[in-house]
């Protein structure tokens, strides 16, 4: 027995020495010193006992329990006991009570909390095996000084009221941060999820806006183009006449303006330095020296112009002279039967015809698209 007790006399962190120790100790203390008659006031009662592997002190709980504790002539209104806390060689309990003082016979008086007794016994042998119950002992808390409507009790030695933070406040307070600390987690994994969300959303972007649209000439450039190259044939013609050669390259812009006045896109194709200029083929010579050269090409014929209707901003006229020039060239390059002097003047004549009708497809191409829409109407109203 002695022997047991001598282990539970050891204080946590004596090294050299041992210092004798209670099994069992306990301290109480309330929120405020000075109360009024019948004002609640909280007693907060912590007890520490002693636990080792081979003896164990085990407090008669029970006489504590709020509806059997004896504090008079205070009154016990309710009480709590909180979850006992292990740590080495010690388990910590508390409870927790809400008391009043009820009657006229108090009023400036120092009325102290009676003194607690508070018995335990010593189990000494391993735990889950046999246990021997040693004799029960006593553990006495001294009376706790309490004034009534003062702010001090007389025999008060602390005047600091200070807040008394128990298990059960603390555990709540716990509780309280890790739910608070989850939701912050999870909300930094969603802003981290948005943020890589927003990440990806602007490296697609950059990536799209790396890849850049093919290149197009506009139609206003194409059609410019093609009546440079007509006069130039025309000029040439003039002087040593109209050749097949001459022939198929005028019916190439004529087909290439044909395809511009009725709407269907040319073909258009980066071209090298050193290619040339296939069947069908024209190249459009860029003035900028980073510009590549452009092959533009379009298939259409005199029948598909004159059976299609003409777009607001492009009058009958001009697809009709555009019609007959390309029928003329046609006819001289593909026809089997066709005088070559009657032919050649015929294409001369229609050459002329379809650099007129280029110089309005030029300026209809260079109108903005609102404007040719409200000329279109112009011209309707005018026709009704």
């Amino acid at each position: 027995m002695r022997r047991c007790l001598t282990l539970l006399m050891l204080l946590a962190g004596a090294c050299a020495e041992a210092t004798e120790v209670p099994p069992l100790q306990c301290g109480w203390r309330t929120d405020r010193v000075a109360v009024r008659v019948g004002e609640p006031v909280r007693l907060t009662l912590t007890c520490a006992a002693a636990e080792t592997e081979s003896a164990t002190v085990v407090p008669d709980w029970d006489q504590l329990q709020p509806d059997v504790v004896d504090l008079a002539p205070f009154e016990v209104v309710a009480g709590i006991r909180s979850e006992e806390v292990v740590t080495p060689v010690w388990r910590y309990t508390q409870f927790e009570y809400t008391l009043r003082l009820t009657g006229e016979e108090f009023f400036g008086l120092d009325v102290p909390l009676p003194s607690l007794e508070i018995a335990y016994s010593i189990a000494v042998g391993p735990r889950g095996g046999n246990v021997q119950m040693g004799r029960e002992r006593t553990y006495v808390l001294p009376p706790l000084p309490m004034k009534i409507l003062a702010l001090v009790p007389g025999r008060a030695n602390d005047i600091e009221d200070v807040t008394a933070h128990s298990f059960a406040s603390i555990e709540r307070r716990r509780g309280v941060a890790s739910m608070a600390f989850m939701v912050g987690c999870g909300l930094l994994a969603a802003g981290t999820l948005y943020l890589l969300l927003f990440l990806g959303s602007v490296l697609r972007a950059m990536r799209t806006h790396r890849v850049k649209a093919p290149f197009r000439v506009a139609d206003w450039r194409v059609v410019a183009g093609c009546r440079r190259a007509l006069r130039r044939l025309a000029s040439a013609a003039g002087k040593d006449g109209w050749t097949d050669e001459r022939v198929g390259e005028a019916l190439t812009m004529l087909r290439v303006l044909g395809a511009v006045a009725i709407g269907i896109p040319v073909r258009q194709q980066v071209a090298a330095r050193d290619r040339c200029a296939g069947s069908g083929e024209w190249l459009l010579r860029r003035l900028s020296l980073r510009r590549p050269r452009i092959a533009i090409s379009a298939t259409i014929t005199a029948a598909q112009l004159r059976a299609q209707v003409s777009r607001p901003f492009v009058s009958d006229q001009t697809l009709e002279d555009l019609a007959g020039a390309l029928a003329a060239c046609s006819g001289v390059r593909y026809g089997r039967e066709v005088p070559e002097g009657a032919g050649m003047a015929e294409v001369g004549r229609a050459i002329q015809d379809a650099l007129g009708a280029s110089c309005a497809l030029l300026v209809a191409t260079l109108l903005p698209s609102r404007l040719h829409v409200l000329t279109g109407r112009h011209a309707a109203r005018g026709a009704v």
